[in-house]
């Protein structure tokens, strides 16, 4: 059986001083909800939830073409 992936990306990122939602703070030039999903694609996971909260529209399209 393959694993089921609950990713939890609704933080505000009001502490990183910036009015982007956490998910969308950059890394090494990739936003942190790319870089998670990129983590957990060698598990082979059955499903991948992610859990969405502020700016929803906008990490919803940095995920475009990774998730559905």
């Amino acid at each position: 059986m393959r694993p089921t992936v609950i990713i939890l990306a609704a933080g505000l990122g009001r502490a990183c001083g910036q009015p982007l939602p956490k998910a969308l703070h950059l890394l090494a030039g990739k936003e942190l909800i790319r870089h998670v999903l990129d983590a957990v694609k060698p598990l082979g996971p059955g499903k991948t939830a992610v859990v969405l909260g502020h700016q929803a529209d906008r990490v919803r399209e940095a995920m475009d073409g990774v998730c559905r």
